[in-house]
């Protein structure tokens, strides 16, 4: 939900009760240790994660004691010798543990294989699909989503050789915004070579495990849909992916005609000849303003801000261009330490957190045996801000009580 900048929101607040209330005491109330909890129902942000597939997930990792925090914490297990998929498990791990008040999901990409593209061909692999629609991260995992998210990532096979594949970028996130505004499903099923080299079944009898999600798919198996979240989402929610990458996109042009058909055929009604067009549409859309797909035309906008985590080696101005195409400045590094690699993952939903929160104005109760009268009591609260004015947290609810008054309202 979208405030007027909060310095000058809260300097102009405490000014008005200043000017109102004369002399108060204050006492001071931590809230929102846990970030993501108190948000009201169906505003909480969506966090959709992706995975550069390629061997660079099975390089040597933890050749001293760097992976030492995560493996005594519980993060990683104990064993002989570690990949950085390892890490990036384990990382994953300590970030979502006391995670709360998000909905995240999971998008890979398809091995690009005989080239095809659209729903219903066989024998043959592309673009990409939704392993694990958006589910609500809740205290305790009550749902099980973490584990789920867990449980799928695990069973991936460490990449290597003929078992890899490209970041297909511009058709991954063509994929992702059939999902998010409820259409046909295109690539998703084209899974037919992706974590095999005999090339004989396709992913969903070969690998079930890590397989499309089902259960965001509605219809019939000749023509299925995607059931939108958006549909389910209050209008404060936003909308974020965060990426994995090792290179830079690439085998990702088959679907360039779906992807320029008009927005009532399903595509972008414009051609988008590189990854970063399709990010940054996907950045200026309201993809809730009645024109797409199944979602409704709802309150605020409803795009998509996205981030990349890269390869320090591949921080260059092709993944800058990526960054700033998704809103987000700059693309972070994926550093090999476990311990930078988590503070990383922990700023991202630091800020998502902070940005998808609503704040609400100075509160003074009334008193409900009299209502001309109000409690002495004024509630306000207060968070601290980043050097772009950004809510930033931890916050706190200050209690500010009235003296030398009687506590009576003018009416007026």
């Amino acid at each position: 939900m979208h405030t007027k900048p909060l310095k000058a929101t809260l300097t102009a607040s405490l000014a008005a009760l200043i000017m109102t209330i004369g002399s108060a005491h204050a006492d001071d109330t931590d809230v929102y240790m846990n970030p993501g909890a108190g948000l009201p129902a169906g505003s909480e942000p969506m966090v959709m994660f992706s995975l550069d597939y390629r061997p660079n997930l099975g390089a040597t990792a933890c050749n001293g004691s760097e992976c030492d925090t995560l493996i005594k914490e519980g993060y990683m297990p104990l064993q002989a010798s570690y990949t950085f998929f390892d890490v990036l498990k384990g990382a994953l791990r300590k970030v979502f543990d006391p995670l709360e008040g998000v909905r995240v999901g999971l998008m890979l990409n398809h091995d690009n294989n005989n080239n095809c593209e659209g729903f219903g061909r066989t024998q043959c692999s592309n673009g990409g699909y939704i392993a694990m629609g958006f589910d609500s991260f809740v205290t305790g995992d009550a749902n099980g989503a973490k584990a789920r998210f867990h449980t799928l990532v695990n069973s991936m096979p460490t990449p290597k050789g003929n078992v890899s594949h490209s970041y297909q970028g511009k058709e991954l996130f063509f994929e992702f915004f059939r999902y998010l505004t409820g259409q046909g499903v295109y690539n998703a099923h084209n899974g037919y070579s992706d974590y095999s080299s005999d090339f004989k079944t396709n992913l969903d009898v070969d690998h079930p495990a890590i397989s499309w999600d089902t259960t965001i798919e509605q219809g019939s198996k000749i023509k299925p849909s995607y059931v939108s979240p958006i549909n389910v989402a209050g209008a404060c929610s936003k909308i974020y992916t965060v990426n994995f990458m090792f290179q830079v996109s690439n085998q990702e042009d088959d679907s360039d005609d779906a992807i320029g058909a008009s927005v009532s055929s399903g595509g972008f009604g414009s051609s988008q000849q590189q990854f970063p067009d399709v990010v940054q549409y996907l950045n200026d859309a309201d993809l809730a303003d009645g024109n797409y797909g199944s979602t409704p035309d709802i309150d605020d906008k409803q795009n998509v801000v996205s981030y990349f985590v890269v390869d320090g080696t591949k921080v260059n101005t092709t993944t800058r261009g990526y960054a700033r195409a998704g809103g987000t400045g700059v693309p972070l590094v994926m550093s090999e330490n476990p311990d930078e690699l988590v503070a990383t993952l922990q700023e991202i939903f630091k800020q998502i957190l902070s940005v998808s929160t609503t704040f609400v104005a100075a509160s003074v109760p009334v008193n409900v045996f009299n209502r001309a009268e109000i409690t002495d009591n004024v509630y306000i609260a207060l968070f601290q801000v980043d050097a772009q004015a950004r809510p930033y947290w931890v916050g706190n609810v200050k209690k500010l009580k009235l003296a030398g008054a009687n506590g009576r309202c003018c009416a007026g």
